[in-house]
């Protein structure tokens, strides 16, 4: 009988401890000009799926949920927002899933200075809302000389079906971290 109780309390204390974990995300922006003199900023937000709750779906497949709020203000004012669900890729297990996946924007915006809010939570864990503030500055004139941003890329693949990745007939996965590690090294 103690051995059942102590058992209990082991698989309670873990999955405690699973349901509590944090979320972890990783942000980065870019602005960008196109030829035809129209500005926009592209998000980037990599997530990595051992701190999403995975559920198991009704093909004994699982998947985590997000709940994605993206606001951006010029002076107070709401010029654009977003608040979407994204799930996750599907997987075999609930463990130990080594992956970022990624959720990409590009959101038009007219030269001039904003306010960028992003808030994200885990639909299917009591984890808190991870909320990210910045500032933007977009100067893209149409008779000077300015820079887009630069992305960095972690892999490209033509594109076979178009989707938000896309760009010029290929897939770009953005490398969203400011970590490199060692035994990177390759640059896209």
């Amino acid at each position: 009988m103690k051995f059942k109780v102590i058992i209990f309390f082991i698989l309670y204390g873990i999955s405690a401890i699973s349901e509590a974990q944090t979320l972890k995300a990783f942000l980065y922006t870019a602005n960008f000009n196109s030829p035809e003199n129209k500005s926009y900023i592209e998000t980037y937000l990599s997530f990595d799926v051992n701190s999403v709750h995975l559920i198991e779906d009704e093909n004994n497949k699982y998947y985590g949920e997000l709940d994605i709020y993206i606001e951006i203000l010029e002076d107070g004012n709401l010029i654009y927002n977003d608040h979407y669900s994204l799930k996750s890729p599907y997987f075999k297990d609930s463990i130990f899933n080594n992956l970022l996946f990624i959720d990409q924007h590009r959101i038009a915006i007219p030269n001039g200075q904003y306010s960028l809010s992003i808030k994200v939570k885990d639909i299917h864990s009591s984890s808190e809302v991870l909320e990210h503030k910045e500032q933007i500055t977009m100067e893209f004139e149409e008779n000077k000389l300015a820079f887009s941003d630069i992305t960095l890329i972690e892999k490209y693949t033509k594109t076979i079906n178009k989707n938000k990745l896309s760009k010029s007939g290929y897939d770009l996965t953005p490398y969203v971290s400011n970590f490199f590690p060692p035994t990177e090294n390759t640059l896209s």
